[in-house]
């Protein structure tokens, strides 16, 4: 089996939010959110019922 790959395309509402914070921590979206998806508690802090995320 191949190589494996999660390709999400974020966009307005939920993209903006991913901006603010890569910028803050001085990083691209794309390393950002690779930090988030390792750290454990991910689902926890990031995924919220206003977020529209189903």
């Amino acid at each position: 089996m191949g190589p494996r790959a999660l390709g999400p395309r974020p966009d307005g509402p939920l993209l903006e939010p991913l901006r603010r914070q890569a910028a803050t921590r001085g990083t691209t979206v794309r390393d950002h959110v690779t930090r988030l998806l390792v750290r454990g508690d991910f689902d926890e802090r990031q995924v919220s019922p206003s977020a529209g995320i189903r």
